[in-house]
């Protein structure tokens, strides 16, 4: 984005997937959540990178001094019915850390930060309405039980099965919860 070489680290993976239910007993449409893709898609545009935290902070703010990467890449696969994105992750302290799990062998798993309203269904499951997406965070407990982000950005190889399915982890705060998505 500066025309300068920068040293980070990109990771790829698929961040959400729609009408599955998830380990929280939600699941997401593609009707509502989509809508919400295509506006980070533009703000990404627009300001070079949606930044991202290392968990989940305690509101919807992003403080610079908290961010671990940014968002520079999201799109839809409508035939798999999967949100893919790439982040790169950034030498501030925070992404340091994110730096040292990932080269350590560890797991790392994205999740979206927003919120909306879940609507009770007749099979125990919730029906999950976004009314905001501020971004995807890095976490280290996922919803789902499969979430990894690997060095990959190689759209092709995401269509092939090559990762798995990013899930959600909830912060339940009266009609409103955090959604956590993975990689």
């Amino acid at each position: 984005f500066t025309g300068q070489i920068y040293n980070g680290l990109l990771l790829t993976g698929c961040f959400a997937e729609m009408d599955i239910v998830n380990n929280n007993s939600r699941f997401y449409t593609e009707d509502n959540y989509i809508q919400f893709v295509e506006d980070m898609k533009q703000r990404i545009l627009e300001t070079n990178g949606v930044f991202g935290t290392l968990e989940h902070p305690e509101n919807y703010a992003t403080h610079a001094k908290e961010i671990s990467h940014k968002v520079v890449d999201i799109w839809y696969d409508k035939q798999l019915k999967k949100v893919f994105g790439t982040i790169l992750v950034l030498n501030t302290p925070n992404g340091l850390i994110v730096k040292e799990i990932y080269e350590s062998g560890s797991w790392l798993s994205i999740s979206a930060r927003g919120g909306g309203k879940e609507i009770d269904q007749p099979n125990g499951t919730k029906k999950s309405v976004l009314q905001i997406m501020v971004t995807f965070d890095i976490v280290t407990h996922p919803g789902f039980s499969n979430a990894a982000m690997d060095k990959i950005i190689d759209k092709d190889k995401l269509s092939d099965g090559e990762f798995t399915v990013l899930n959600e982890n909830v912060i339940p705060n009266q009609d409103f919860y955090s959604i956590i998505t993975y990689a």
